[in-house]
């Protein structure tokens, strides 16, 4: 199975300038946006931009670094290669807080041609992460939406240019939301927009932005049996691509997406699984209002808090009992949605806990 890695070794000597920018260097650096750059990246917009291969040779060099991570090795390869090492990165901004539920990433590269691409960094590991994600469900703003947007605008009046917007999970949702909630001139400039497998949004949040704006350049890539990329409601179509992986959440990994060339593996549909998900997600949210999402999500991460947990590690099997315990004691869901979010949680639980 080829993956976005062993499209560097295949294309890694074939510059942008020799080939377009592509949806596989999409992927690729909307997965550099989730590794933890530290303090070889700063949080400053007016800093000097560094080169990807640069910023490689300080991170390998720091204690701890990982060699055997993905996202590691996908960053060697990249700062290895001729398409990538002369694509410069800047202004890394992270913004974590329990008190404000709140977890956001962003990183921004700089292609040969000055193009941008602005990458948001998807879901992280903590229980804040998940609980900001699970508040898409009811709250018609996030704090990561805003920061977004602002992320967006700030990037904007630095640097000039054609952009490109992406990300992966919540990444790619903050990647369809940030244009969507900018000024016609931002909107303007933008040229492509990637939402890779992450959640839509609710039908107040849809009316509210300008999403009619950005809709043609947007592209909603989601795996065959995606169960991420299926929640809420997108402003497009998606395009289905073929993973390895046969579950739709191991799916939801991006170094399991096919790829072919300069392109990843396109299929006609969903499977029958992937429109499962799709069904039960509409049946869920058109069957629940935003007070009893609200709701289910506070008593969710409720017992999930009160064990002390800070992150998907510190869970237990015991939690998640608890947890299905109470999904299918809550009143309000008939047993069909019960039936499917005790389902999901449980493969959720075989993936992440202990």
């Amino acid at each position: 199975m080829a993956n976005i890695i062993d499209y560097i070794a295949w294309r890694g000597d074939i510059t942008f300038g020799m080939s377009p920018f592509c949806e596989v260097d999409n992927v690729i650096f909307s997965a550099l946006s989730a590794v933890d750059y530290g303090q070889v990246l700063q949080p400053c917009l007016l800093g000097t931009p560094k080169r990807l291969d640069a910023v490689y040779e300080e991170l390998s060099a720091e204690p701890g670094f990982d060699t055997t991570d993905n996202t590691h090795i996908l960053l060697r390869d990249a700062a290895g290669s001729k398409r990538f090492s002369p694509v410069y990165m800047v202004y890394r901004k992270v913004v974590f807080s329990e008190e404000e539920t709140v977890q956001f990433g962003a990183v921004t590269f700089i292609l040969p041609d000055n193009s941008l691409y602005v990458a948001y960094r998807g879901t992280d590991s903590t229980l804040v992460g998940y609980r900001e994600d699970f508040n898409m469900s009811f709250e018609e703003q996030i704090p990561s939406q805003a920061l977004a947007v602002d992320y967006l605008k700030d990037v904007a009046s630095v640097f000039k240019g054609k952009i490109r917007v992406g990300g992966h999970s919540k990444g790619g949702h903050l990647a369809e939301y940030a244009p969507a909630f900018s000024s016609p001139a931002v909107q303007d400039r933008i040229t492509e927009i990637y939402n890779n497998d992450g959640p839509g949004f609710i039908s107040e949040t849809l009316g509210a932005g300008n999403f009619a704006a950005i809709s043609p350049k947007l592209r909603v890539i989601v795996p065959q049996s995606s169960l991420v990329g299926m929640l809420l409601e997108h402003s497009a179509g998606y395009t289905v691509i073929e993973s390895s992986e046969r579950g739709g959440l191991p799916q939801h990994d991006m170094f399991t997406w096919k790829v072919t060339g300069p392109s990843l593996i396109h299929l006609k549909e969903l499977s029958s699984t992937g429109k499962r998900h799709e069904d039960v997600m509409k049946k869920w949210l058109s069957s629940v209002d935003q007070e009893e999402r609200e709701k289910f999500v506070n008593s969710m991460f409720g017992i999930f808090e009160s064990t002390g947990a800070k992150s998907l590690s510190d869970l237990s099997k015991d939690t998640f009992n608890s947890l299905l315990t109470a999904v299918r004691t809550y009143g309000t869901l008939d047993q069909d949605s019960k039936d499917n979010i005790i389902s999901s949680l449980k493969r959720f639980a075989e993936a992440f806990i202990r």
